[in-house]
Protein backbone atom coordinates (compact mmCIF):
# COMPACT_ATOMS: atom_id res chain seq x y z
CA UNK A 1 0.00 0.00 0.00
CA UNK A 2 1.04 3.35 -1.29
CA UNK A 3 0.71 6.38 0.97
CA UNK A 4 0.52 10.06 -0.21
CA UNK A 5 0.19 13.52 1.60
CA UNK A 6 -1.36 16.08 -0.32
CA UNK A 7 -3.93 19.44 -0.29
CA UNK A 8 -6.99 19.41 -2.10
CA UNK A 9 -10.41 21.21 -2.92
CA UNK A 10 -12.92 19.71 -0.65
CA UNK A 11 -15.66 19.97 -3.60
CA UNK A 12 -12.67 17.35 -5.31
CA UNK A 13 -13.12 14.70 -2.85
CA UNK A 14 -16.23 12.05 -2.46
CA UNK A 15 -18.28 10.97 0.00
CA UNK A 16 -18.12 7.28 0.49
CA UNK A 17 -21.37 5.30 -0.20
CA UNK A 18 -20.84 3.19 2.89
CA UNK A 19 -20.79 6.06 5.23
CA UNK A 20 -24.07 6.81 4.28
CA UNK A 21 -25.21 3.32 3.76
CA UNK A 22 -23.99 2.53 7.60
CA UNK A 23 -24.26 5.83 9.27
CA UNK A 24 -26.79 7.46 7.93
CA UNK A 25 -26.92 11.47 7.33
CA UNK A 26 -25.06 12.89 10.01
CA UNK A 27 -25.84 16.60 10.94
CA UNK A 28 -22.95 19.00 11.07
CA UNK A 29 -20.60 18.45 14.00
CA UNK A 30 -20.72 21.59 15.67
CA UNK A 31 -17.97 21.20 18.34
CA UNK A 32 -15.95 20.11 15.23
CA UNK A 33 -16.53 22.96 13.29
CA UNK A 34 -15.56 25.64 16.20
CA UNK A 35 -12.48 23.39 16.84
CA UNK A 36 -11.35 23.53 13.59
CA UNK A 37 -12.39 27.05 12.79
CA UNK A 38 -10.03 28.02 15.48
CA UNK A 39 -7.42 25.63 15.25
CA UNK A 40 -7.14 23.98 12.03
CA UNK A 41 -7.50 20.68 10.93
CA UNK A 42 -5.26 18.43 12.79
CA UNK A 43 -6.08 15.05 11.81
CA UNK A 44 -5.77 14.07 7.82
CA UNK A 45 -8.60 12.84 5.51
CA UNK A 46 -7.52 9.79 4.54
CA UNK A 47 -8.96 9.08 0.39
CA UNK A 48 -8.48 6.37 -1.75
CA UNK A 49 -6.75 6.44 -5.49
CA UNK A 50 -10.53 7.90 -7.01
CA UNK A 51 -10.13 10.50 -3.81
CA UNK A 52 -13.29 8.82 -2.54
CA UNK A 53 -12.97 8.78 1.37
CA UNK A 54 -12.01 6.00 3.43
CA UNK A 55 -11.69 8.03 6.98
CA UNK A 56 -12.60 11.71 7.73
CA UNK A 57 -16.34 12.10 6.08
CA UNK A 58 -17.29 14.55 9.19
CA UNK A 59 -14.36 16.37 8.85
CA UNK A 60 -14.90 17.22 4.96
CA UNK A 61 -18.00 18.19 6.11
CA UNK A 62 -17.11 20.60 8.42
CA UNK A 63 -14.03 21.32 6.20
CA UNK A 64 -16.47 22.05 2.81
CA UNK A 65 -18.96 24.15 4.79
CA UNK A 66 -16.09 26.69 5.79
CA UNK A 67 -14.89 27.21 2.68
CA UNK A 68 -11.10 25.67 3.31
CA UNK A 69 -8.90 22.85 1.25
CA UNK A 70 -8.72 19.58 2.93
CA UNK A 71 -5.24 18.12 3.93
CA UNK A 72 -5.51 14.57 2.45
CA UNK A 73 -3.66 11.20 3.10
CA UNK A 74 -3.96 9.10 -0.33
CA UNK A 75 -3.52 5.40 0.33
CA UNK A 76 -3.80 2.78 -2.71
CA UNK A 77 -5.97 -0.46 -2.22
CA UNK A 78 -4.81 -3.71 -3.16
CA UNK A 79 -8.47 -4.52 -3.46
CA UNK A 80 -12.54 -3.39 -2.91
CA UNK A 81 -12.36 -6.06 0.44
CA UNK A 82 -9.62 -4.29 1.57
CA UNK A 83 -11.20 -0.66 1.17
CA UNK A 84 -13.86 -1.80 2.94
CA UNK A 85 -11.81 -3.15 5.83
CA UNK A 86 -9.69 -0.05 5.91
CA UNK A 87 -13.39 1.93 6.37
CA UNK A 88 -14.75 -0.62 9.04
CA UNK A 89 -10.99 0.00 10.94
CA UNK A 90 -11.16 3.72 10.85
CA UNK A 91 -14.94 3.95 12.35
CA UNK A 92 -14.32 1.08 14.52
CA UNK A 93 -13.90 3.59 17.95
CA UNK A 94 -17.03 5.57 17.02
CA UNK A 95 -20.27 5.46 18.99
CA UNK A 96 -22.82 3.44 17.38
CA UNK A 97 -26.14 2.30 17.58
CA UNK A 98 -27.14 -1.16 17.38
CA UNK A 99 -28.68 -0.66 13.93
CA UNK A 100 -25.25 1.13 12.96
CA UNK A 101 -23.14 -2.13 13.93
CA UNK A 102 -25.47 -4.67 12.43
CA UNK A 103 -24.98 -2.50 8.96
CA UNK A 104 -21.33 -2.85 9.48
CA UNK A 105 -22.04 -6.67 10.31
CA UNK A 106 -23.52 -7.22 7.21
CA UNK A 107 -20.51 -6.00 5.62
CA UNK A 108 -17.51 -7.76 7.07
CA UNK A 109 -19.31 -11.16 6.70
CA UNK A 110 -19.86 -10.39 2.84
CA UNK A 111 -15.67 -9.36 3.43
CA UNK A 112 -15.44 -12.71 4.87
CA UNK A 113 -17.24 -14.66 1.93
CA UNK A 114 -15.01 -13.17 -0.85
CA UNK A 115 -12.42 -14.13 1.10
CA UNK A 116 -13.43 -17.38 1.53
CA UNK A 117 -14.00 -17.70 -2.37
CA UNK A 118 -10.89 -16.28 -3.32
CA UNK A 119 -9.09 -18.91 -0.91
CA UNK A 120 -11.51 -21.50 -2.47
CA UNK A 121 -10.51 -20.65 -6.14
CA UNK A 122 -6.84 -20.45 -5.16
CA UNK A 123 -6.83 -24.16 -3.46
CA UNK A 124 -8.54 -25.41 -6.55
CA UNK A 125 -5.76 -23.91 -8.48
CA UNK A 126 -3.54 -25.70 -6.37
CA UNK A 127 -5.54 -29.24 -6.10
CA UNK A 128 -5.68 -28.56 -2.05
CA UNK A 129 -8.63 -30.59 -0.63
CA UNK A 130 -10.31 -28.84 2.10
CA UNK A 131 -13.38 -30.49 3.12
CA UNK A 132 -13.93 -29.15 6.98
CA UNK A 133 -13.40 -25.39 5.44
CA UNK A 134 -17.28 -24.31 5.73
CA UNK A 135 -17.78 -26.08 8.61
CA UNK A 136 -15.23 -24.32 9.99
CA UNK A 137 -15.41 -20.94 8.73
CA UNK A 138 -19.29 -21.07 10.02
CA UNK A 139 -18.26 -20.57 13.81
CA UNK A 140 -15.37 -18.61 13.21
CA UNK A 141 -17.32 -16.24 11.05
CA UNK A 142 -19.87 -15.68 13.44
CA UNK A 143 -16.79 -14.87 16.10
CA UNK A 144 -14.87 -12.29 13.59
CA UNK A 145 -18.05 -10.23 13.12
CA UNK A 146 -18.93 -10.34 16.77
CA UNK A 147 -15.44 -9.30 18.36
CA UNK A 148 -15.50 -6.72 15.03
CA UNK A 149 -18.32 -5.15 16.08
CA UNK A 150 -18.13 -5.06 19.54
CA UNK A 151 -20.29 -7.67 21.02
CA UNK A 152 -20.43 -11.04 22.41
CA UNK A 153 -21.62 -13.80 20.62
CA UNK A 154 -24.88 -14.53 21.92
CA UNK A 155 -25.62 -11.23 21.82
CA UNK A 156 -24.48 -10.46 18.13
CA UNK A 157 -26.80 -13.53 17.25
CA UNK A 158 -30.10 -12.20 19.18
CA UNK A 159 -29.62 -8.27 18.22
CA UNK A 160 -29.00 -10.10 14.38
CA UNK A 161 -32.45 -12.10 14.62
CA UNK A 162 -34.65 -8.75 15.11
CA UNK A 163 -32.42 -6.57 12.77
CA UNK A 164 -33.22 -8.91 9.54
CA UNK A 165 -36.56 -9.50 10.52
CA UNK A 166 -36.55 -5.25 10.45
CA UNK A 167 -34.95 -5.12 7.10
CA UNK A 168 -37.36 -7.38 5.61
CA UNK A 169 -40.24 -5.42 6.73
CA UNK A 170 -41.48 -6.68 9.63
CA UNK A 171 -43.14 -3.84 11.34
CA UNK A 172 -42.53 -5.26 15.74
CA UNK A 173 -39.57 -5.79 14.50
CA UNK A 174 -38.31 -2.75 13.43
CA UNK A 175 -39.92 -1.03 16.80
CA UNK A 176 -37.39 -3.57 18.69
CA UNK A 177 -34.92 -2.36 17.05
CA UNK A 178 -35.69 0.94 17.60
CA UNK A 179 -35.77 0.69 21.19
CA UNK A 180 -32.54 -1.36 20.97
CA UNK A 181 -30.78 1.45 19.29
CA UNK A 182 -32.38 4.16 22.44
CA UNK A 183 -30.63 1.68 24.59
CA UNK A 184 -34.00 1.02 26.72
CA UNK A 185 -33.52 -2.35 25.99
CA UNK A 186 -30.95 -4.92 26.31
CA UNK A 187 -30.01 -7.95 23.20
CA UNK A 188 -31.67 -10.36 25.66
CA UNK A 189 -34.91 -8.42 25.77
CA UNK A 190 -35.25 -7.76 22.37
CA UNK A 191 -34.56 -11.54 21.85
CA UNK A 192 -37.78 -12.63 23.96
CA UNK A 193 -40.04 -9.16 22.31
CA UNK A 194 -39.42 -10.69 19.27
CA UNK A 195 -40.53 -14.21 20.14
CA UNK A 196 -43.75 -12.49 21.54
CA UNK A 197 -43.98 -11.27 18.57
CA UNK A 198 -43.82 -13.97 16.63
CA UNK A 199 -46.23 -15.41 18.43
CA UNK A 200 -48.44 -12.80 18.03
CA UNK A 201 -48.34 -12.35 14.66
CA UNK A 202 -48.93 -16.19 14.48
CA UNK A 203 -52.41 -15.40 15.11
CA UNK A 204 -52.40 -15.60 18.84
CA UNK A 205 -54.88 -13.25 20.41
CA UNK A 206 -53.67 -12.94 23.88
CA UNK A 207 -50.37 -12.28 22.49
CA UNK A 208 -51.56 -9.56 20.38
CA UNK A 209 -53.02 -7.66 23.26
CA UNK A 210 -49.93 -8.11 25.44
CA UNK A 211 -46.94 -7.41 22.37
CA UNK A 212 -47.16 -3.60 22.65
CA UNK A 213 -47.82 -3.51 26.27
CA UNK A 214 -44.78 -5.45 26.33
CA UNK A 215 -42.93 -3.24 24.00
CA UNK A 216 -43.60 -0.39 25.65
CA UNK A 217 -41.97 -1.80 29.30
CA UNK A 218 -45.60 -2.06 30.89
CA UNK A 219 -45.13 -5.94 31.48
CA UNK A 220 -42.44 -7.85 31.33
CA UNK A 221 -41.90 -10.89 28.54
CA UNK A 222 -41.99 -13.35 30.87
CA UNK A 223 -44.88 -12.72 32.09
CA UNK A 224 -46.75 -12.36 28.70
CA UNK A 225 -45.02 -15.91 28.15
CA UNK A 226 -46.79 -17.01 31.30
CA UNK A 227 -50.10 -15.52 30.57
CA UNK A 228 -49.75 -17.16 27.01
CA UNK A 229 -49.60 -20.71 28.41
CA UNK A 230 -52.44 -20.24 31.38
CA UNK A 231 -54.82 -18.54 28.71
CA UNK A 232 -54.59 -21.90 26.85
CA UNK A 233 -54.59 -23.86 29.92
CA UNK A 234 -57.50 -22.02 31.16
CA UNK A 235 -59.61 -22.68 28.25
CA UNK A 236 -60.15 -26.26 28.49
CA UNK A 237 -60.32 -25.93 32.31
CA UNK A 238 -62.66 -22.88 33.50
CA UNK A 239 -65.67 -21.52 31.34
CA UNK A 240 -64.55 -19.70 27.91
CA UNK A 241 -66.33 -16.64 28.67
CA UNK A 242 -64.59 -15.74 32.10
CA UNK A 243 -61.66 -13.37 32.76
CA UNK A 244 -59.83 -13.54 35.70
CA UNK A 245 -58.27 -9.93 37.10
CA UNK A 246 -54.66 -10.91 37.86
CA UNK A 247 -51.41 -9.02 37.33
CA UNK A 248 -47.59 -10.33 37.54
CA UNK A 249 -47.72 -10.80 41.44
CA UNK A 250 -50.85 -13.06 41.06
CA UNK A 251 -50.43 -17.15 41.00
CA UNK A 252 -53.17 -19.21 39.25
CA UNK A 253 -54.08 -21.83 41.44
CA UNK A 254 -56.47 -24.59 41.40
CA UNK A 255 -59.64 -23.83 43.41
CA UNK A 256 -59.97 -27.48 45.20
CA UNK A 257 -56.39 -26.87 47.06
CA UNK A 258 -57.90 -23.48 48.63
CA UNK A 259 -59.24 -23.64 51.96
CA UNK A 260 -61.67 -21.76 53.94
CA UNK A 261 -59.56 -19.87 56.62
CA UNK A 262 -60.93 -21.53 60.37
CA UNK A 263 -62.44 -18.44 61.74
CA UNK A 264 -64.20 -17.46 58.67
CA UNK A 265 -67.49 -19.06 59.48
CA UNK A 266 -67.46 -18.24 63.19
CA UNK A 267 -67.33 -14.54 62.22
CA UNK A 268 -69.45 -14.19 58.95
CA UNK A 269 -71.32 -17.62 58.49
CA UNK A 270 -72.45 -18.51 55.32
CA UNK A 271 -74.77 -16.17 52.47
CA UNK A 272 -76.07 -17.84 50.00
CA UNK A 273 -77.64 -14.92 48.92
CA UNK A 274 -74.78 -12.90 48.43
CA UNK A 275 -73.01 -15.67 46.56
CA UNK A 276 -75.59 -16.09 44.51
CA UNK A 277 -75.69 -12.31 44.00
CA UNK A 278 -71.89 -12.59 43.57
CA UNK A 279 -72.42 -15.15 40.45
CA UNK A 280 -74.90 -13.94 38.61
CA UNK A 281 -72.64 -10.61 38.53
CA UNK A 282 -69.56 -12.45 37.42
CA UNK A 283 -71.84 -14.36 34.68
CA UNK A 284 -73.02 -11.58 33.36
CA UNK A 285 -70.35 -9.23 32.69
CA UNK A 286 -67.78 -12.57 32.52
CA UNK A 287 -65.38 -11.33 34.67
CA UNK A 288 -63.63 -11.87 38.30
CA UNK A 289 -62.36 -7.88 38.91
CA UNK A 290 -60.50 -8.78 42.36
CA UNK A 291 -57.51 -11.39 42.60
CA UNK A 292 -58.47 -13.25 46.30
CA UNK A 293 -55.78 -13.03 49.08
CA UNK A 294 -54.41 -16.16 50.31
CA UNK A 295 -51.66 -17.03 52.55
CA UNK A 296 -48.51 -19.46 52.23
CA UNK A 297 -50.70 -22.63 52.82
CA UNK A 298 -54.09 -21.60 50.58
CA UNK A 299 -56.11 -20.23 53.45
CA UNK A 300 -58.51 -17.83 51.83
CA UNK A 301 -58.24 -14.53 53.74
CA UNK A 302 -59.97 -12.26 51.22
CA UNK A 303 -62.37 -13.50 48.50
CA UNK A 304 -63.91 -16.43 49.88
CA UNK A 305 -67.31 -15.39 48.52
CA UNK A 306 -66.02 -14.73 44.59
CA UNK A 307 -64.19 -18.81 45.10
CA UNK A 308 -67.95 -20.31 45.74
CA UNK A 309 -69.51 -18.24 42.95
CA UNK A 310 -66.65 -19.58 40.48
CA UNK A 311 -67.27 -22.79 41.56
CA UNK A 312 -70.97 -22.60 40.81
CA UNK A 313 -69.87 -21.38 37.52
CA UNK A 314 -67.52 -24.13 36.87
CA UNK A 315 -64.63 -22.85 37.14
CA UNK A 316 -61.39 -24.73 38.34
CA UNK A 317 -58.75 -22.24 38.71
CA UNK A 318 -58.06 -18.94 39.95
CA UNK A 319 -55.23 -16.34 40.48
CA UNK A 320 -54.69 -15.35 44.17
CA UNK A 321 -52.41 -12.91 45.41
CA UNK A 322 -50.16 -14.33 48.49
CA UNK A 323 -49.54 -12.76 51.69
CA UNK A 324 -47.83 -13.56 54.56
CA UNK A 325 -48.86 -12.69 57.95
CA UNK A 326 -47.17 -13.49 61.58
CA UNK A 327 -50.05 -14.75 63.59
CA UNK A 328 -53.97 -15.96 62.98
CA UNK A 329 -54.56 -12.64 64.69
CA UNK A 330 -53.31 -10.77 62.01
CA UNK A 331 -55.04 -12.64 59.29
CA UNK A 332 -58.50 -12.19 61.32
CA UNK A 333 -57.88 -8.51 61.30
CA UNK A 334 -57.64 -8.38 57.48
CA UNK A 335 -60.32 -10.42 56.98
CA UNK A 336 -62.00 -8.23 58.69
CA UNK A 337 -60.69 -4.93 57.31
CA UNK A 338 -60.90 -5.83 53.84
CA UNK A 339 -64.84 -6.64 54.65
CA UNK A 340 -65.26 -3.60 56.41
CA UNK A 341 -63.36 -1.15 53.66
CA UNK A 342 -63.24 -3.15 50.48
CA UNK A 343 -66.55 -5.29 50.25
CA UNK A 344 -68.56 -3.09 52.57
CA UNK A 345 -70.67 -6.99 53.04
CA UNK A 346 -70.82 -6.18 57.11
CA UNK A 347 -73.06 -3.33 59.42
CA UNK A 348 -71.50 -2.02 62.31
CA UNK A 349 -73.19 -4.07 64.84
CA UNK A 350 -71.82 -7.18 62.42
CA UNK A 351 -68.41 -6.08 62.94
CA UNK A 352 -68.25 -5.17 67.07
CA UNK A 353 -69.69 -8.57 66.92
CA UNK A 354 -67.36 -10.61 64.93
CA UNK A 355 -64.29 -8.49 67.41
CA UNK A 356 -66.21 -9.40 70.81
CA UNK A 357 -65.80 -12.87 69.16
CA UNK A 358 -62.16 -12.35 68.60
CA UNK A 359 -61.81 -11.67 72.31
CA UNK A 360 -64.05 -14.04 73.30
CA UNK A 361 -61.57 -16.50 71.90
CA UNK A 362 -58.54 -15.16 73.53
CA UNK A 363 -57.08 -13.67 70.01
CA UNK A 364 -56.34 -10.45 70.63
CA UNK A 365 -53.17 -9.35 71.84
CA UNK A 366 -51.62 -6.13 73.23
CA UNK A 367 -49.79 -5.28 70.21
CA UNK A 368 -53.56 -5.52 68.29
CA UNK A 369 -55.90 -3.77 70.42
CA UNK A 370 -54.96 -1.17 68.28
CA UNK A 371 -56.04 -2.20 64.99
CA UNK A 372 -59.33 -3.06 66.54
CA UNK A 373 -59.99 0.26 68.08
CA UNK A 374 -59.51 1.43 64.91
CA UNK A 375 -62.03 -0.73 62.95
CA UNK A 376 -64.57 -0.74 65.92
CA UNK A 377 -64.19 3.10 65.53
CA UNK A 378 -64.73 2.87 61.66
CA UNK A 379 -67.74 0.75 62.19
CA UNK A 380 -69.08 3.01 64.41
Amino acid sequence: MSIEELILDTLSLKPNPLNVEIYGNEPIDTNLLDDIKKNGQHVLIVIDENNMIISGHRRWVVMKELGVPARCERKTYQSDIEKTQAFLSFNKQREKTYTQRLKEAAKIEDNIKAQSHLRKISNLKHSIDTPTLAERESGETRDIISQSIGMKRGSYAKVKAVFDKAESGNENAKAIMEKLDKKEISPNESANLLKLSDIAQSGDETAKKLFPNALEGGISCKFAFREIEETKFLAFNNPSSLILYHDEDCELVKISTLKEHPMHHKLFGDDPDLIDMIEEDIANYGELCHAPVVTGDNVIIDGHIRICALEKLGANYVYVRRKHYETETDEVIEMINISLVDNNHYNPLTIAYMIGTMDKLGMIDEKQIASLKYLNKFAQ
